[in-house]
């Protein structure tokens, strides 16, 4: 394997790894919020206790927001070089 290999992916290994960091503390806040409401909600008793149907999509939308998160692919160099031959 040549040096230059080594480089080039050893720095978009770099680079991605930081990104990850980024966006898995920005997840972290995201899954606290709906943690922080649906651990509130009690499902035993009368009907009349469950959360509103409004509340319950609300923090479906959210969910679906961090899941969608966690399945993007990272970054690529072939993402980068895209953008700026767009921007050029």
């Amino acid at each position: 394997m040549a040096a230059s290999d080594v480089r080039l992916v050893g720095l978009e290994l770099q680079l991605n790894v930081a990104a990850l960091k980024t966006q898995v503390d920005a997840l972290q806040a995201a899954v606290d919020a709906v943690d922080t409401v649906t651990s509130a909600w009690s499902f035993v008793g009368a009907d009349g206790t469950l959360p509103t149907a409004s509340a319950v999509k609300t923090q479906l939308a959210a969910y679906s927001v961090i899941n969608a998160s966690l399945t993007k692919a990272a970054n690529t160099i072939n993402d980068s070089i895209t953008v700026v031959n767009a921007a050029a």
